[in-house]
């Protein structure tokens, strides 16, 4: 999709508030489905919100609605929502619909924006172009760079040095961890965890925001943790690295793929 039509998705969907620990874990690629009490009318790109910030942290896709889904189905995806079962099984919980989202994309650095009184949910964009000019500066230079990246992989398989991918992951998934292929079996939804015992995740696996993973002995390295994900779970032989409080980094081979442990709201 073109920088034009996310941009105009915005302009007509606006932006939705999402509290802590759910954005982060959004903005991170370990929950794909956002939990709400109702179906919006609304398809598309999105901007996302971090709560009490007043700022735009990232854009996602809404590829659907699902719901109102029942106990059994929450705990049969709670790899996709990550609300503990304890939380949804409660008698107050009301949030059974599920927003699947997917392409989403964190942005190097917040973009505020006018909060007006009374928005609690959702925030328009169509009357703040100064936001959308923003955003549509932050989108270019992310596509042109990982365009470069792509173009400069194809010229030669012999690059030496990594190659930094930091676009919308629908777009570097296309050209580079070949979209028509198949994710492993029992791999959805899921994190690696390596021979080693290690498990993926945002903490152990990230430095200076880059995720490193290595496909067919060619080196990358992921801005996104769910474009990197996805590398691992469509490429069996790929390679993933881990490290430690030194910043030293150690190379991991999936053993098994495992469920993500839930973050729990106190």
């Amino acid at each position: 999709m073109s920088t034009h039509q996310i941009l105009k998705d915005l302009e007509k969907n606006g932006a939705l508030i999402i509290d802590k620990p759910w954005i982060e874990l959004i903005l991170s690629g370990q929950k794909i489905w956002e939990m709400r009490s109702t179906k919006f009318n609304k398809a598309g790109y999105i901007a996302l919100i971090a709560k009490g910030t007043k700022t735009i942290v990232g854009i996602a896709k809404i590829q659907g609605f699902d719901g109102p889904l029942s106990i059994e189905q929450l705990t049969l995806h709670s790899e996709k929502h990550r609300v503990p079962k304890a939380q949804f099984s409660a008698e107050n919980y009301k949030w059974f619909v599920a927003m699947k989202l997917s392409d989403i994309l964190r942005f190097s650095k917040p973009i505020p924006y006018k909060h007006k009184s009374g928005s609690v949910i959702w925030v328009k964009l169509m009357d703040q172009p100064d936001v959308l000019e923003c955003v549509k500066t932050e989108l270019v230079a992310k596509i042109a760079a990982a365009e470069n990246a792509l173009d400069e992989a194809k010229r030669t398989s012999e690059k030496s040095g990594p190659i930094i991918i930091n676009a919308i992951a629908t777009k570097v998934e296309m050209k580079l961890i070949l979209l028509d292929k198949k994710a492993q079996p029992g791999s959805a939804g899921k994190v690696p965890l390596s021979v080693r015992g290690k498990v993926f995740n945002q903490n152990l696996c990230s430095k200076d925001g880059l995720y490193h993973i290595k496909l067919s002995s060619k080196e990358y390295r992921f801005e996104s943790s769910s474009a990197a994900l996805n590398a691992l779970r469509k490429v069996e032989s790929a390679k993933w690295a881990t490290f430690d409080k030194r910043g030293r980094r150690a190379w991991q081979t999936t053993n098994e793929w495992i469920k993500a442990t839930p973050i729990v709201i106190n």
